[in-house]
């Protein structure tokens, strides 16, 4: 039998099946396109295909530009050097951080004793707060509360640091104490030098915790050096004997 019919004997050969078959459904064919409610149909369907198309097509558009700007943006800002962007990273753009809410009877941090500015990497100091009041004068709170030491760079967004740049821990020591009047800090070390970070210095905050009518303690351009080497030391010993002399 031959592919067409299965009826026909004639086994893979010439015959007029194939022919019959085209001739039953051309009429079917005709009938369909001669018919109005049929073409109306189609021209529907395909102005709406059109038209999908078309929205399919600005979508596209609008996400390749997004895409495309966003590339720009981050080469921009790869390429460009970190800036100070003034507000964003000074001692106003930390406090909005820290959430302070200025009221008219905002407290403040004072300093008892200052920390050693430059201080030196990998070497321990210690220093001392009191809270005062507007007029700095010394006040003790009826609830104690806890001062925590952060440091900040100048560099945005804002976040303090936590980690060195060879991924140790940048605070260690008593760097949150407890008290209702005076705070007591001892033995802070600090394990990262400040010239590894944009502008060389640090921002040393004293930020109270749970506590947003305490104004943080934020003292600018703080310092890290690596430790000193024993030829500095060798020199500042020259110089006391030069002068021991001299006298």
């Amino acid at each position: 039998m031959c592919n067409m019919n299965a009826l026909c004997p004639i086994k893979e050969g010439p015959c007029s099946c194939i022919t019959k078959l085209q001739i039953q459904f051309i009429p079917m064919i005709n009938e369909d396109f001669n018919n109005p409610f049929m073409l109306n149909r189609l021209i529907r369907i395909m102005d709406q295909q059109v038209e999908e198309l078309k929205q399919i097509s600005e979508i596209a558009k609008k996400v390749l530009d997004t895409i495309t700007n966003s590339k720009k943006i981050i080469s921009d800002q790869s390429d460009s050097p970190i800036v100070n962007s003034g507000e964003l990273c000074s001692r106003g753009g930390i406090l909005r951080f820290l959430r302070f809410n200025l009221t008219p009877h905002s407290l403040n941090i004072q300093f008892t004793d200052m920390p050693p500015n430059p201080a030196y990497k990998d070497r321990c100091f210690s220093f001392s707060v009191f809270i005062a009041d507007q007029e700095n004068k010394k006040i003790f709170l009826q609830e104690k509360l806890f001062l925590k030491i952060m440091l900040f760079t100048c560099q945005t967004p804002i976040q303090p640091l936590k980690m060195s740049t060879s991924g140790d821990q940048i605070l260690l020591g008593n760097i949150q104490t407890e008290g209702n009047s005076d705070f007591h800090f001892k033995k802070v070390i600090i394990k990262e030098v400040s010239s590894r970070f944009l502008h060389g210095n640090f921002f040393f905050v004293i930020a109270p915790q749970n506590a947003e009518f305490i104004r943080p303690l934020i003292m600018k351009d703080f310092i890290v050096k690596s430790r000193k080497c024993p030829h500095d030391l060798i020199d500042k010993h020259m110089k006391i004997d030069d002068g021991t002399i001299d006298d």
